[in-house]
């Protein structure tokens, strides 16, 4: 499964494989993290993105360039991008 599919800010449905992300953390581990780094537009440090998301509540911690943010933020900076994680055509499919 690609990595932006997880990274992605709205609901794993996009997937349509598994409705609830702690489904994604392998078995016997507590979490998971994906890691994103977007090539910048021009000339400036490329932002990295992380997501932290955990089994026991199911929430997600969301990290721009190392430091906490909102998960609009992250929303707003891959629409800056132009980045269409949920059209389809544009992810790889799984095997």
């Amino acid at each position: 499964m690609p990595a932006a599919a997880l990274y992605r800010s709205q609901k794993s449905q996009v997937l349509n494989d598994q409705k609830k992300l702690f489904n994604y953390v392998k078995t016997n581990c507590t979490k998971a993290v994906v890691e994103i780094e977007i090539q910048s537009k021009d000339n400036s440090p490329n932002p990295v993105i992380i997501r932290e998301f955990g089994v026991e509540d199911n929430s997600s911690k969301w990290t721009l360039n190392g430091q906490n943010v909102a998960e609009r933020k992250i929303t707003d900076l891959v629409a800056s991008y132009n980045i269409q994680v949920g059209n389809l055509w544009y992810m790889p499919q799984n095997a």
